[in-house]
């Protein structure tokens, strides 16, 4: 997985191709063109996927959760990367930080073009993850106990953490308010 602040240069239907550090990446996207501003800067997760040796495969999305769920997707048989991106595409994964949520749930069983038995087979799988927030924590919790932090000030911190920013940023920022 990368995550990435990037700019949107060029969206069509099936792909976006985003300029991160003077390069410029095409992706499949999960997302749509109304949910995106070509003027800002926007952080973008992706994932690759080797095809052969010629070929890389990108594959681009707004939330971390969205990621989650697409490699959740990837370990059933009979979903591949372009059936899990149609999937993720019906769904809405606003306001959720955790992949067992409800709303997840009722999303999945009113797909289309999914029959019902890939259906079982996604909650199934669903049903033995972990969500990204309790596997954000659980580094999070390693990271502060390597850093010398005691119990009761990593309880302390964990509670102000906001779970939605990328890792590294949440390390980052317990290091910089932590030495001041």
């Amino acid at each position: 997985m990368y995550y990435a602040k990037c700019h949107i240069k060029y969206f069509s239907e099936e792909y976006v191709v985003f300029e991160h550090s003077g390069i410029g990446y095409r992706a499949l996207a999960s997302f749509s063109k109304q949910t995106i501003s070509k003027e800002e800067s926007t952080m973008l997760y992706f994932k690759e996927i080797i095809i052969n040796e010629k070929e890389i495969v990108r594959y681009a999305f707004m939330k971390e959760i969205e990621l989650f769920f697409f490699e959740i997707l990837l370990k059933i048989s009979g979903i591949g990367p372009k059936k899990a991106m149609s999937v993720i595409k019906q769904m809405i994964f606003a306001n959720l930080d955790t992949i067992t949520d409800e709303r997840i749930v009722s999303q999945i069983w009113s797909l289309k073009k999914v029959n019902e038995k890939l259906k079982r087979l996604i909650l199934g799988q669903l049903g033995k993850q972990e969500s990204p927030r309790s596997k954000k924590r659980k580094l999070v919790i390693e990271a502060l106990i390597k850093l010398g932090f005691e119990e009761l000030e990593r309880e302390d911190i964990l509670q102000q953490i906001d779970y939605t920013s990328p890792l590294k940023e949440i390390i980052q920022e317990i290091i910089r308010s932590n030495s001041e």
